[in-house]
């Protein structure tokens, strides 16, 4: 996803902001101020597209879960993980690498968390295109 979804005032940034100052006592809007101020990496990963080696898996786990506890079960807990998954790395030197040719993330909507609609002219287009033999 492109940087500008990343801390603008949006669902998933806000409930992982007030999380990290409930649970860790620090502000994440300065820190990541600067590390889009000053990165070549401003993208952040969709959650489905995600690989990782199992010691990163486990620490972020660790470091989440304490966090996921503290938002709850709300709408826009979902798009804060999104974003939970880039600060962690932000946060412990991590370095990410995305592949666009392997996997692609088309923003749906599907979970109507967000202020559009989904094109199903689109949708059935990447679906007819998928489905076909080489």
């Amino acid at each position: 996803m492109a940087d500008r979804n990343f801390i603008r005032d949006n669902m998933g940034y806000a409930p992982l902001r007030e999380a990290v100052k409930k649970v860790y006592g620090f502000d994440i809007k300065p820190i990541l101020r600067s590390h889009m101020a000053s990165a070549t990496d401003k993208n952040w990963p969709a959650t489905n597209n995600v690989a990782m080696r199992r010691d990163t898996l486990s620490d972020f786990v660790r470091w989440f879960t304490p966090l996921g506890l503290a938002m709850g079960n709300s709408r826009p807990s979902g798009h804060a993980f999104e974003r939970a998954i880039k600060l962690f790395c932000i946060l412990t030197g991590r370095h990410n690498l995305y592949d666009r040719e392997v996997l692609q993330h088309f923003q749906m909507n599907s979970h109507e968390t967000q202020d559009f609609k989904k094109d199903t002219g689109r949708l059935h287009q990447l679906l007819a295109r998928n489905s076909r033999e080489p």
